[in-house]
């Protein structure tokens, strides 16, 4: 039995058996948290495939975009089951474009069958003079 299923069946127990409210908060925070930091890799067409919370209630999970940026945002209206009062369970995250370009790089780097293909991939080092005339020294 893999973790997922795992974390199914404790779901399903909590709502089931009665678990105290602690208990139901406690699973809804690691079910976000899976959510945000293991399921979702930025995909922007991503579909959370159980939404339910401890209380088994859907959440609510929207994703974003911006200049620099993707946001998933996943919130659970908690025990009262409405949205937008103090006892609502959130998690955020927000993974940089910046970062997943370097991710992207250093992956073709690590699949390279040369050296001459990884260089191309990263580009100049620190050591080797930019050829841009950006790079080039100012003559007096």
């Amino acid at each position: 039995m893999n973790w997922k299923t795992t974390l199914l069946l404790a779901a399903g127990l909590a709502v089931a058996s009665g678990c105290s409210q602690s208990d139901k908060r406690n699973l809804t925070k690691s079910k976000i948290g899976t959510i945000i930091h293991e399921e979702w890799q930025a995909q922007p067409e991503f579909r959370v495939k159980d939404k339910s919370d401890g209380w088994g209630r859907e959440m609510k999970v929207t994703l974003s975009e911006d200049e620099t940026s993707f946001t998933i945002n996943v919130v659970s209206a908690g025990a009262d089951g409405l949205f937008y009062t103090n006892d609502d369970v959130d998690g955020k995250r927000h993974i940089y474009k910046k970062e997943l370009a370097i991710k992207e790089a250093r992956k073709k780097v690590a699949n390279a069958t040369s050296p001459v293909e990884a260089k191309a991939e990263v580009g100049p080092t620190r050591s080797e003079p930019d050829a841009s005339p950006a790079g080039a020294k100012a003559e007096k």
